[in-house]
């Protein structure tokens, strides 16, 4: 379901049998039920625009519904035209390339549903040089494997790379637009207790994903871990001059019963 490019790691392929994608293989837009691209997006001057990034969250992996993605739901209730450039399975550093090299207009809002990912790819990755996190999918660049060369450091030293990359990448953003970032959900850290459906489409999602992957989302670790970025990103935006340009909201504290479809993606709707 990917492809590769060297600047993000991978992408959606383009037309998936699953996803509906336009031609630079971003989830389909629509605006009054006319399909719009990039393209189109960048050229709509009079028009309040809102960026949509991030991973599969708001990418809507487990949205069919092209009319159901977050995007398009703005594009249906709202005064702002939004386009999704969300990549799925990324980092934020992958995101912010994306947002980096596609966004244009430095009144456009941006969207960025984020923050788990690389949590786990710390637990599942390791660094070789300090300005850059592992990858999802940096494996698959090339023809040959290829393995990262360890910088050996400790799980205290990975999250403090990981805190400061975050912050670092947030604060370049926020110079340009004014971003809302949303820590995206995880299922045992959600407030609202977890509907029957909730708990049999989390207990299938944990089944098949019963390697690494999946027991890393039931570990406290993991949970803790979250929980401390959270709170230190957040502290350190609190302190500083970028705090009129970024806002944040933590999706586990607000999302209500029926909402996750599996550990961390919205249902239809």
């Amino acid at each position: 379901p990917y492809s590769y490019c060297t600047y993000l790691g991978r992408i959606q392929s383009l037309h998936y049998c699953v996803f509906s994608t336009d031609k630079f293989g971003f989830r389909t837009s629509f605006y009054n039920n006319q399909k719009f691209d990039l393209k189109y997006f960048n050229t709509q001057i009079s028009k309040k625009k809102i960026f949509v990034a991030g991973n599969s969250v708001p990418y809507g992996v487990s949205i069919l519904n092209d009319k159901s993605v977050i995007h398009n739901n703005i594009n249906n209730i709202s005064e702002y035209l939004g386009y999704n450039l969300s990549l799925r399975a990324s980092t934020m550093f992958q995101d912010f390339i994306c947002l980096s090299r596609c966004v244009q207009d430095e009144d456009a809002k941006i969207i960025w549903i984020a923050g788990l990912n690389d949590i786990l790819s710390i637990f599942l990755g390791d660094y070789s040089h300090p300005l850059f996190p592992p990858w999802f999918g940096e494996q698959n660049l090339s023809s040959h494997k290829w393995q990262r060369e360890s910088l050996n450091l400790s799980f205290k030293a990975k999250f403090q790379l990981l805190v400061d990359s975050i912050t670092q990448l947030l604060k370049r953003l926020s110079m340009s637009n004014k971003v809302i970032f949303i820590w995206q959900p995880l299922w045992n850290l959600r407030k609202s207790p977890l509907s029957q459906n909730e708990t049999a489409n989390i207990e299938k999602f944990l089944k098949r994903y019963s390697g690494k992957l999946g027991k890393l989302y039931n570990t406290k670790d993991v949970q803790s871990t979250y929980l401390a970025l959270i709170s230190y990103v957040e502290n350190y935006f609190d302190s500083t001059e970028y705090s009129e340009s970024i806002s944040f909201i933590n999706s586990n504290n607000i999302l209500p019963q029926n909402t996750l479809s599996d550990v961390t993606h919205l249902n239809e709707d």
